[in-house]
């Protein structure tokens, strides 16, 4: 009986090493353009949609032109506007998914000109709501970022009132 029991453990401890490896995250490649880091995401199942990777953006956000290609309803506004919090049913890099991301719904000034004097185009920003969930490792010589999920999840943006 124990023999089996052994073994019973043992095939258990290994579908479940098996599982943790599927739930590892994923390696991404990125271009570097302007100095800028993109990434290429899905939203809520569709894309590919181009993301600014900003390690130092307090949120992750949707430009509202991206928000209206998925059909994500929002109040209407200029640049300077006050953004718009919406959740995601899921927002992913690769296969590192992360469901019910909060995120804003905004213009982002200090990356709208000089990105569009260089003809680049780009849906959103890549930030900490998203980011803090894993063990991030970027690789610019491979030109990859490691994503492995950890078990933080922070809390969600807010709009001041």
């Amino acid at each position: 009986m124990r023999p089996i029991a052994a073994a019973l453990l043992s095939l258990l401890a290994s579908a479940a090493a098996a599982q943790e490896t599927e739930r590892e995250g994923d390696t991404v490649s990125f271009e570097v353009k302007a100095g800028v880091i993109f990434v290429e995401a899905t939203v809520n199942g569709k894309g590919p949609f181009t993301f600014i990777f900003d390690t130092g953006a307090s949120v992750t956000v949707l430009r509202p032109q991206t928000a209206k290609k998925l059909g994500i309803e929002t109040q209407e506004g200029g640049l300077f506007a006050a953004p718009s919090i919406v959740k995601l049913e899921s927002f992913a890099l690769g296969k590192a998914d992360v469901k019910d991301l909060s995120v804003a719904v905004m213009m982002v000034p200090q990356a709208e000109l000089p990105l569009a004097m260089q003809g680049i185009k780009y849906d959103g920003l890549v930030g900490y709501a998203y980011i803090s969930r894993f063990v991030t490792t970027i690789d610019y010589r491979k030109k990859t970022i490691g994503l492995v999920p950890n078990d933080y999840t922070p809390e969600d943006p807010t709009v001041p009132t």
